[in-house]
């Protein structure tokens, strides 16, 4: 079972009926669409009023950022006594680590020392565990840059001096393809180890939150 291609399956169903339904909303998108295309966009819209493929025009599930709240989804189905934050982004309500430390909005705005964002807070059994969430499924540049910003946030949770009383956890959710590659899987199972330093895809996790 694979939870992303079942959602993202789902919601695109759910795109394609509502763009079939409702194509007159999406006469902007489809005729800047024929601009590029080199068409005539009225000529365009029309013809699609007529023999409509929503595959063109409609939202594409990939593109809306659903992949933090179907791994909450997904967790809290498993376990229904883990509560599962999703943080906003650069807002007063962001938290980060900074060289191991979880650090406020207000507390990174003046650091030069670059901050890693935190995705996720998941409570569970008095423990805390601060998520950076990245699900990749092909390979690519961008795809290589999300890699490469997921290692710097285990990098920075690695220097971190919590001690077990404290009940922090940091989780690098690495959820997708591109991770079970086996170029990648050899830099992530080389780096060092840390009690409280979880590298684990969504399914493994809810095994370790069992376990605490």
């Amino acid at each position: 079972m694979d939870i992303y291609k079942e959602a993202f399956l789902k919601m695109a169903r759910e795109n394609r009926k509502e763009a079939l339904l409702n194509i007159s909303k999406y006469e902007a998108k489809i005729k800047a669409q024929a601009i590029r295309l080199g068409i005539d966009p009225e000529t365009y819209y029309q013809s699609m009023l007529l023999n409509p493929v929503p595959e063109l025009y409609m939202k594409q599930p990939k593109t809306q950022n659903i992949t933090e709240t179907i791994a909450k989804n997904y967790i809290e189905s498993q376990l229904p006594d883990c509560i599962v934050e999703i943080l906003p982004k650069r807002s007063s309500q962001s938290l980060y680590v900074v060289l191991g430390r979880i650090c406020s909005y207000n507390e990174v705005a003046g650091m030069s020392t670059r901050a890693k964002s935190i995705d996720m807070l998941i409570t569970y059994r008095n423990y805390r565990l601060y998520v950076n969430h990245k699900y990749i499924h092909e390979s690519g540049g961008a795809q290589d840059n999300q890699f490469r910003d997921m290692r710097e946030f285990i990098d920075a949770a690695l220097l971190n001096n919590y001690t077990a009383a404290e009940k922090i956890i940091f989780v690098a959710l690495t959820d997708g393809d591109y991770f079970t590659k086996p170029a990648k899987r050899q830099i992530l199972e080389a780096l060092p180890q840390k009690e409280n330093v979880w590298i684990c895809n969504v399914y493994e996790l809810v095994k370790k939150l069992n376990t605490l």
